[in-house]
């Protein structure tokens, strides 16, 4: 998960303007990564440049009227002069994508290092990836949309399996797709036909699309969206032989009425009802698996893997030379907190549950850039649903283990510091 301090009162972001600044320091990738978000209906500028260029550059993107900031570089030994400037950009509401072309293989071990690196990108309200693919997904997604951390989704299909599939991708992902309230489905039963599945996905059928029908199909979408468990109409849409510009034009109107995260995933749709998407200002993607992966990059959420991977991932960051971890398999379970100071991102605190439980459950270590306020503390503490089950069975102070976290997270800072661990049983 990716945690930054300011997660709850975020800032917010400039409005979308459908153009896109890429920072990338090779050019041939670069003009690459441009063509594709063009074919997609977006717009780009490309900047070149590398090494203390590349912080020169983003600092003059501060000023610049794209919103969203897309970075692709290869890191040297020492990054510190572009995490500045990211963190300016983050600071005057850019929307900021960072692809990092360098093994995170630092002195906190492979896994933590990516953490860590996720918390200081989160921190200025950014968003870290791992492939171009995914740089242009979430880039072309948040110049049509804001930076927005929508997690809850109401997937809307018209039959097939396709809602099944986006609603299998969601969970994998981490992203919710709540049932509606009885409100919600009330009203929706005046609007949609009687074999339409009122549930989540919302099936609404092939007969949705009749004209008699289809008028409803805005207003249908406007109660969906003012349901106060969902914030994200996400489309399974396929090729149509008929109906696609309409269709185009009804969800760019849902859209602009609701105010909702618009995504759509629209399989083979017609050229000039995806050119009429974007024209809109809705660009959507080729295939479901890329508009959900980019939905959770943006949230922060990650994908969930097999018990046994993930405990292995857990051992791997808790055993990485963070400290977090226990040698021994049989060794008592236990909160580990430990400030650190990153030689390339600076002051950092991290927790986790160690020992056997950690292992056996994938506990996932979090990580905040040094130092945290206390409720700063209290967010990551919340992000690790394992030390939530344990409360119930030893009830925990939260409060004076938030404190605790956040006195601890400063000695990280100091001019003198030393790695400082602190084992809970």
């Amino acid at each position: 998960m990716r945690l930054n301090d300011n997660v709850g009162s975020p800032q917010k972001p400039q409005s979308p303007t459908g153009e896109i600044a890429l920072v990338c320091d090779d050019a041939a990738t670069g003009a690459a990564v441009v063509a594709e978000i063009a074919a997609r209906g977006a717009k780009a500028h490309l900047h070149g440049g590398s090494g203390r260029q590349l912080a020169a550059i983003l600092g003059d993107l501060v000023t610049a009227e794209d919103a969203v900031v897309a970075v692709s570089f290869a890191a040297s030994d020492d990054t510190s002069d572009v995490v500045a400037a990211l963190r300016a950009l983050g600071a005057a509401g850019k929307a900021v994508v960072v692809l990092r072309s360098a093994p995170l293989d630092g002195p906190f071990g492979g896994k933590a290092d990516r953490g860590v690196w996720e918390a200081v990108v989160g921190a200025f309200g950014g968003v870290a990836v791992y492939s171009h693919r995914a740089l242009l997904d979430v880039a072309i997604h948040l110049a049509s949309q804001g930076r927005r951390s929508s997690v809850r989704a109401a997937i809307i299909t018209f039959g097939g399996g396709s809602g099944v599939l986006a609603t299998d991708l969601c969970v994998r992902y981490g992203l919710e797709t709540p049932s509606p309230s009885e409100t919600t489905v009330e009203k929706l039963r005046m609007l949609v036909p009687a074999i339409a599945s009122i549930a989540n996905p919302f099936d609404l059928t092939p007969e949705m699309l009749q004209a008699q029908w289809f008028a409803n199909f805005v207003p249908a979408l406007e109660v969906i969206a003012a349901d106060p468990g969902i914030d994200t109409l996400f489309f399974q849409l396929s090729a149509m032989s008929r109906s696609a510009l309409d269709m185009a034009n009804a969800v760019a109107d849902a859209g602009e009425r609701t105010g909702a995260n618009i995504a759509v995933a629209w399989t083979l749709g017609p050229r000039d009802a995806l050119a009429l998407l974007a024209e809109r200002g809705v660009f959507a993607f080729p295939e479901p698996l890329r508009a959900v992966e980019a939905l959770a990059a943006i949230a922060g959420t990650e994908p969930h893997t097999p018990a046994d991977d993930m405990a292995t991932i857990a051992i791997d960051a808790l055993l990485g030379g963070f400290g977090l971890g226990v040698a021994e398999p049989d060794a008592q379970s236990g909160l580990r907190i430990v400030s650190r100071r990153h030689p390339e991102f600076g002051p950092v605190i991290g927790c986790a549950i160690g020992g056997a439980l950690g292992r056996r459950l994938g506990s996932e270590p979090q990580f905040l850039p040094a130092p945290v306020t206390a409720d700063g503390a209290r967010r990551m503490l919340d992000a690790m649903p394992i030390l939530k089950g344990l409360a119930k069975m030893d009830p925990i102070d939260f409060g004076a283990l938030s404190h605790a976290v956040a006195a601890l997270s400063w000695t990280a800072t100091q001019a003198d510091y030393r790695d400082v661990t602190l084992a809970l049983k």
